[in-house]
This record gives structure tokens, C-alpha cells and sequence, in this order.
């Protein structure tokens, strides 16, 4: 059963709380040729708001949300124009490119191996962003077996067998050296080469962490496309995703429940682990809970709250007609 639509009287008042907030403005040093849709306008507004960076400012228990609208609205596009639109993305240089100075990462983009290159394209054409596309075998030639370097881009495109890939031994140690050494040559050491003798966890075992090279790096914002990829918490998928440490996290997808409202529970719980989310157990609780709790009649999706944003074409042509009028 697909889930059905969004009342229109929602999105209605979703528009009309945003619409006092400043035209979007994108960084200095980060520019994007992106003509936005009023959805997909709106929907960056949201996301900022949710970042604490535009006029409503929010103060949300949870760092970040989902965003959720169906196929073809531009997800993609709105994910991007909020990273031009960010004035957080850490210290840029006037070429646009990130500073060498930095020790944390800027934004890590998760998703399929089948959509790596749509993401690339997009930046590489509506953008001024650097990016780096990080997977497969000869990935850490890349960034010259340096962890570091990965923090010398805007963003950093992966697939979620790389988050789950193991090749560190002392996460904690490979995040102290680009902290103190920030990215100066090292003689050896910043990347293991021996392959791991442990033996593999199932994916019931929860003492898994994140062992890749991604999680030696603090991301100022995650990204994770197709985000029902890890709709299952019991999995190391979804345990070596939740270790990321960044300051927001964004979940996109067209499906967020597919099954049962649990998966959209265990998507909210994702998003509740960034770093700027409210130490408040009980309050990114709550948050998940309203968001959960809110059904129509038989199997449907939550109705829309403050953490996730769903819309679906008709809603989008119904609100574009009565604009007209």
C-alpha cells in the first residue's frame, strides 16, 4: 500500500509560516544557477529554519529532519541550495574552495551507487561547490590515505557500504590528529592497510561502530538519500550511519514508511543523534512521538509536523491553482 497524500490546508499553513522569511541568499564564495520551484523554495526555507539560520528561527528538539516529497519534485535541488544558502559550511577561501585550515568536514552526502553520479552531475552543473565522490576500491587513493582531505571539500559523496566498510582501529586517535596536526604529513599511521582479523558482526550485534575513514571526520551537516536504506535499527547499515558525527542530520526520501509507522520512528530516532539536536532525551522524544502519533484512517503517513516535510504533485498543483485565482 502507498501511503496517501498530505491534507492541502497543511502544506497551506506550512506556506504561509515561511512566507515572511528573507529570499534565499547564498553564501559569498557558494553560488548555485538552480531556478527554485515555490515547493522547493519553501522547502529550503524549512531547512534552514530547522538549521537555526533564517528569520524563523527554530529552537527544535531534534538537528535537521525529513524531507520527504514524492518522486520528481526536486529533493536534490533543495538539498543543494541549502548548502549554498548555509553560512556554516566552514571556512571558505575566495576561490570557493574550503580553507586549509579547517579540521572538520563540511557536508557528507550518503546514498545509492546508482544515484552517486545524478549527485555529482547536479553539483558539478548548478553549483560552484567542490565536491569529491568517495567509494569503491580506490577511494582512500584519493585523499592520499589522509583523512584529512576529505575536510577540504563542501562535499563528500559516499554509498552506505563505504559508511559501513571497516579501516580504522582508534576512530577517537585518526580524529585527535586532524584536530592537532591538521592535515600535515604524517610518517605513516593515518591509514591501516592490514586487513581486520575480527571476525564480522551479525547484524543483530550491538557493538558495532562505524570503523570507516568518514567517521574520522566531524561533518558540519549528513545527507543520507533514499534515507529508508536504513529504516531497520537492528542492522550495522543503520548502527555504522547513526556513529557519523555531524551537527544536523537529513533524511530524503519518497517512502518514509513503507511497512509499518515504526520505520519513520527509527528514521526520527537518525535524525535525533546530531550533535545540535536538545540533549533533552525527553524532548527529542516528544518531538518524535508527535510526529508518529498523528495517523488519517487506515494506513496512512503521519500528517506533516515541524520535523518532516511531505508533499505530493497534486498537493503541489492544487496550492500552484489557488494562487492563481
Amino acid at each position: 500500500h502507498q501511503p496517501r497524500s498530505l491534507k492541502l490546508s497543511v502544506a497551506s499553513s506550512l506556506s504561509q509560516k515561511l512566507s515572511s522569511t528573507n529570499s534565499l541568499t547564498s553564501s559569498p564564495t557558494c553560488h548555485t544557477s538552480a531556478i527554485l520551484h515555490n515547493h522547493q523554495s519553501l522547502a529550503v526555507k524549512w531547512m534552514l529554519s530547522r538549521e537555526g539560520q533564517s528569520d524563523n528561527k527554530t529552537t527544535a528538539p531534534l538537528a535537521g529532519g525529513i524531507l520527504a516529497d514524492e518522486c520528481g519534485l526536486g529533493k536534490t535541488i533543495s538539498a543543494l541550495t541549502l548548502i549554498c544558502s548555509s553560512n556554516n559550511n566552514g571556512n571558505s577561501s575566495n576561490d570557493g574552495k574550503r580553507s586549509n585550515s579547517n579540521n572538520y568536514g563540511g557536508t557528507l552526502i550518503i546514498c545509492p551507487t546508482s544515484c552517486i553520479e545524478q549527485w555529482c552531475r547536479e553539483i558539478r552543473t548548478k553549483t560552484s561547490l567542490t565536491c569529491l565522490s568517495y567509494y569503491g576500491k580506490r577511494r582512500n587513493f584519493k585523499i592520499s590515505n589522509n583523512p584529512y582531505n576529505l575536510t577540504q571539500y563542501d562535499i563528500v559523496i559516499t554509498n552506505y557500504n563505504t559508511v559501513v566498510a571497516k579501516e580504522k582501529y582508534d576512530i577517537n586517535t585518526m580524529k585527535n590528529r586532524i584536530i592537532q596536526n591538521k592535515g600535515m604529513a604524517t610518517n605513516g599511521g593515518w591509514m591501516s592497510r592490514k586487513k581486520s582479523t575480527e571476525k564480522k558482526h551479525n547484524s543483530v550485534d550491538t557493538s558495532v561502530v562505524g570503523q570507516s575513514c568518514l567517521h574520522c571526520v566531524d561533518w558540519y551537516r549528513v545527507i543520507a538519500d533514499e534515507v529508508h536504506e536504513i529504516k531497520n535499527k537492528r542492522t550495522n547499515r543503520y548502527k555504522c550511519v547513526n556513529d557519523l558525527s555531524s551537527n544536523f542530520r537529513w533524511g530524503m526520501t519518497a517512502t518514509p514508511i513503507s511497512n509499518h509507522k515504526k520505520e519513520l520512528e527509527t528514521l526520527l530516532q537518525w535524525v535525533s543523534g546530531a550533535k545540535k539536536s536538545s540533549s533533552d532525551l525527553v524532548l527529542r522524544e516528544s518531538e518524535i512521538t508527535r510526529c508518529c502519533s498523528n495517523e488519517d484512517r487506515n494506513r496512512s503517513i503521519p500528517k506533516y509536523t515541524v520535523v518532516m516535510l511531505r508533499r505530493t504533485k497534486n498537493m503541489i498543483k492544487k496550492i500552484n491553482n489557488s494562487n492563481d485565482d
